[in-house]
């Protein structure tokens, strides 16, 4: 009987999750030309490795992850702690700030690559103004800047959603625990780092984690104010698969290609378990 109960959900697993990465990792083992497959065997991860621009993609990868991940979880974590302070009015505020992780990604991206225009874009407008520029600068058509532009984007759209996250964390935290400490005379920072910090492990893995994984995997802002360019300077892993698939239709390669990134994201997500789980330990 207990088989029978969890039969439903085992199927939907096998369906849905565990036969397309079975089918994509054979699938990375062919080459489709026109709709013939030719087992070529590891020639499709060579050829990934050892395609133009690989490294700097992988490169603009580990910068897109690492340096959107750090910034959201700061900003959030600096938003949800003003929050808790605010006496009243949190709702209305949570709501604003809450409004970006709302907007369409395809609105935030046609809406930003306007804002960044070089002749008519409101950010060039600004600085200008304030003389922090001398000339208005092509922020998505300059190889030094373009993927720091759309790291700016996403990071405007998606902190509100690790903000929540953390305030959940916060509003667990049981009051008593700084009643004690502001008796035993620990100020607002060791309040911070001895309670608020620890107590916030658990959110904190689960952010990381999920969070990670989801920039790691993310290129539909890249993919509307940039094309990956100019000459990969904004172009990441999973861009470059879904160019491969469904603009080359190279499918073998784009398989290939998502199995490396399933690796690369499994080896985060284990080591970050198991370092985060250490002291646990």
């Amino acid at each position: 009987m207990g088989y029978l109960f969890v039969a439903p959900a085992l199927l939907f697993i096998l369906s849905m999750m565990i036969y397309p990465v079975v089918y994509n990792i054979w699938t990375s083992l062919f080459r489709t030309t026109y709709g013939i497959s030719t087992y070529v065997g590891w020639d499709n991860y060579v050829r990934v490795v050892t395609s133009r621009g690989f490294g700097q993609v992988l490169l603009n990868t580990v910068i897109w992850t690492v340096g959107n991940m750090s910034v959201m979880y700061a900003l959030g974590l600096v938003a949800a702690l003003l929050l808790r302070a605010i006496p009243r009015g949190k709702l209305v505020f949570r709501t604003i700030l809450l409004l970006p992780w709302v907007v369409p990604a395809v609105v935030t991206g046609i809406m930003f690559r306007y804002m960044l225009h070089t002749r008519y874009g409101i950010i060039n407008d600004i600085l200008v103004n304030i003389g922090v520029i001398q000339a208005p600068v092509n922020w998505l058509g300059t190889t030094s800047t373009s993927l720091v532009s759309v790291m700016v984007t996403y990071i405007w759209k998606v902190y509100p959603y690790i903000m929540i996250l953390l305030m959940a964390g916060l509003e667990s935290i049981p009051s008593q625990l700084y009643e004690a400490a502001r008796i035993d005379g620990a100020n607002a920072w060791k309040q911070f780092r001895h309670i608020t910090l620890p107590m916030l492990r658990p959110v904190t893995r689960v952010i990381v984690i999920l969070m990670g994984i989801w920039t790691f995997n993310a290129f539909d802002l890249t993919y509307i104010m940039t094309r990956g360019g100019p000459l990969y300077s904004s172009e990441v892993l999973a861009m470059r698969i879904y160019t491969t698939a469904f603009a080359d239709f190279r499918f073998g390669l784009a398989s290939a290609t998502g199995v490396l990134a399933a690796v690369i994201t499994f080896l985060f997500a284990t080591v970050y378990t198991w370092w985060s789980h250490r002291k646990e330990w």
